[in-house]
C-alpha cells in the first residue's frame, strides 16, 4: 500500500480501458485500497473507483464511502473545535434505520471562526443544528443549505438575518422548522418557531 499512490494512474486505466479481467482485477485492487489505514490513499481510492463509468455499481458505492469518509472527518474536526456532533434522539425513530441522524452543536466553547464552519456542509446527516450563543451563524448559512436532511435549526442568542432564515425554508425541506431566541429569552419556554409550508 505505501506505493499506492504512485500506481494509481496506471490502476485506474487498467480499470477503465482494460480487458474484462483486468478491469475487474484493477477495481479490486481499488477497493482493497479504499480500506487503507492511510486516509489520503484510501479517499484518492474511492475518489477514482467513483468517476468509473464502465463499473457503475462499484462507482455508486464509491461515491457513498467517501461522502461516509468525509463526514467522520468533518464530525472530528468540529469536535476538535469545541463543537459537538452526537446522535439526534429527537428524530431517530422518524428516519429509519438505515441513517443515523445526527445533531450538530455550535456555542460557546468553539474555538474556530466563521471559515471553520465549512464542516458543516459534510455532516450530510445532520438532522439538527443548533447555535448557542455563536458569533459565526450567519455565516453558516452557506453550508447549512447543502444539508438536505436537517429537519431543525436553531439560532439561540445568535444574529441571523431575516432573508438568511428565507434562504433556507426556500433551498431546504418543506418540514424544516428554524428556532430563534434572542440572549434575553434563553431562559423562557416556548417556540417562536417559522416552519416552512
Amino acid at each position: 500500500q505505501s506505493g499506492g499512490s504512485a500506481a494509481l494512474p496506471a490502476v485506474v486505466k487498467a480499470a477503465t480501458t482494460g480487458s474484462l479481467e483486468a478491469g475487474t482485477r484493477a477495481v479490486g485492487i481499488l477497493l482493497a485500497w479504499s480500506e487503507s489505514t492511510d486516509r489520503n490513499l484510501a479517499i484518492e481510492a474511492l475518489t477514482r473507483l467513483s468517476r468509473l463509468a464502465n463499473h457503475p455499481t462499484e462507482a455508486r458505492i464509491a461515491a457513498d464511502l467517501i461522502a461516509s469518509v468525509r463526514e467522520y472527518a468533518a464530525a472530528e474536526q468540529i469536535e476538535r473545535l469545541g463543537g459537538h456532533v452526537h446522535f439526534d434522539q429527537s428524530v431517530a425513530t422518524a428516519v429509519g434505520s438505515a441513517r443515523r441522524p445526527l445533531h450538530v452543536v455550535i456555542g460557546p466553547s468553539w474555538s474556530g471562526g466563521a471559515d471553520d464552519l465549512k464542516h458543516l456542509a459534510n455532516i450530510r446527516h445532520a438532522t439538527r443544528v443548533s447555535f448557542y450563543s455563536s458569533p459565526h451563524g450567519e455565516a453558516a448559512i452557506p453550508h447549512l443549505l447543502k444539508l438536505k436532511e436537517l429537519r431543525r435549526i436553531e439560532f439561540y442568542g445568535t444574529q441571523v438575518s431575516p432573508d438568511s432564515i428565507s434562504a433556507l425554508h426556500q433551498r431546504l425541506p418543506n418540514h424544516l422548522v428554524v428556532d430563534q431566541r434572542s440572549a434575553a429569552l434563553l431562559g423562557i419556554h416556548g417556540s417562536i418557531a417559522v416552519a416552512g409550508d
